[in-house]
């Protein structure tokens, strides 16, 4: 999962679950942590100003000193089609005049469904999960010592009078 300059990484997993192992994937594969001003997590509600903002921060990064900052929009399947054409639109038009960029587009495709980003950017598409659990735990110790995740596939097993004790 490493995202080189000039070249948009489309990163394709298979359950909206993972969307955190695939972000976290690509930060550490950069050797870096995501800034909230790296990262746009699309929602229904995310307008076509915020996209456009944001994929333009991108895209002018290099010029501005933040050379080798890596830029990530995720849940863009939650986007209604026109605002998917829009942010297609907007990245091609860029890249026509920008080459030096580090830009992440993470999309789920579940029952594999067509999707319009993935079909736009097809030569750029890499199906991953991201990273593992254990990855996931030694990467949140990293950046959060202090934090513990307690967490299980089962209820009733003392995850909460565990954590009212420690």
């Amino acid at each position: 999962d490493t995202v080189f300059s000039g070249q948009i990484f489309v990163a394709a997993c298979h359950s909206r679950s993972l969307v955190p192992n695939v972000i976290l994937s690509l930060f550490a594969n950069h050797q870096s942590f995501p800034e909230p001003w790296q990262i746009l997590i699309c929602q229904s509600t995310t307008t076509a100003e915020e996209i456009s903002f944001f994929i333009k921060r991108s895209f002018i990064a290099a010029d501005n000193g933040y050379k080798d900052y890596l830029f990530c929009i995720a849940n863009v399947e939650f986007l209604d089609l026109e605002l998917q054409y829009n942010l297609v639109r907007t990245i091609r038009n860029f890249q026509e005049k920008k080459k030096d960029y580090l830009l992440a587009l993470v999309c789920t495709q579940e029952n594999g469904r067509n999707h319009h980003i993935i079909n736009q950017f097809a030569e750029n598409v890499h199906v991953t999960n991201g990273l593992d659990a254990k990855s996931m735990e030694l990467w949140y110790q990293e950046i959060c010592p202090d934090v513990k995740c307690v967490t299980s596939k089962m209820s009733g097993q003392g995850k909460t009078e565990w954590i009212k004790e420690s």
